[in-house]
């Protein structure tokens, strides 16, 4: 869950914020509504929907070291053509983008895969791409250049920060140095 000044992320999807006081939140999507309720207790939030209860955050995580990787079963995910959706918000270091690509190895073919989104003025982004089997993709979106874990049929969601992320190819090359160490036992 993320809220922006007149939208939110949740649930996979871009809503459009309708209110959002003293706990409440009223999101809509065309002429479906929800109604959400974030609960504080000290450090912890819960944010609740009906009978869904989700623990929130009140800022994003910035410690990779500690993620767990790895443990979501993709075994039924394999050999299943279907489409991704990518949602979500950029947030520019300086200029908006236009675009947003995502760009992938295709299996049975010698050639990488591009796909192509727009991003409006506020930073939101859609992408549509087709997808055989989960696997790595990379994203290229202002400055922003790195790599997620997707499969078939996956509606997800982000929100990118341009500011945590250095020069395109210089992120790069540090992103194919880290894998490469941290794919062969390496230590630095």
């Amino acid at each position: 869950m993320a809220i922006g000044e007149d939208f939110a992320l949740y649930d996979g999807q871009v809503w459009a914020l309708k209110s959002s006081e003293d706990g409440t939140i009223a999101i809509h999507q065309g002429s479906e509504m929800r109604t959400l309720t974030l609960n504080k207790s000290g450090d912890k939030a819960i944010l609740t929907e009906a009978d869904k209860e989700l623990a929130v955050r009140s800022s994003k995580s910035t410690d990779l070291k500690n993620r767990k990787v790895g443990q979501t079963d993709v075994s039924k995910d394999f050999f299943r053509e279907d489409q991704v959706l990518l949602q979500g918000v950029f947030l520019p270091k300086e200029a908006m983008p236009s675009t947003i690509t995502i760009i992938y190895n295709h299996a049975f073919s010698e050639e990488q895969l591009q796909f192509t989104g727009d991003v409006d003025e506020k930073g939101l982004f859609k992408v549509i791409f087709p997808l055989d089997y989960p696997q790595e993709v990379m994203v290229r979106i202002g400055n922003a250049f790195f790599t997620y874990f997707s499969k078939p049929s996956a509606k997800q969601i982000m929100v990118v920060d341009e500011r945590s992320f250095g020069s395109g190819q210089a992120t790069w090359t540090q992103v194919k140095k880290h894998r490469l160490h941290g794919r062969f036992g390496c230590r630095k």
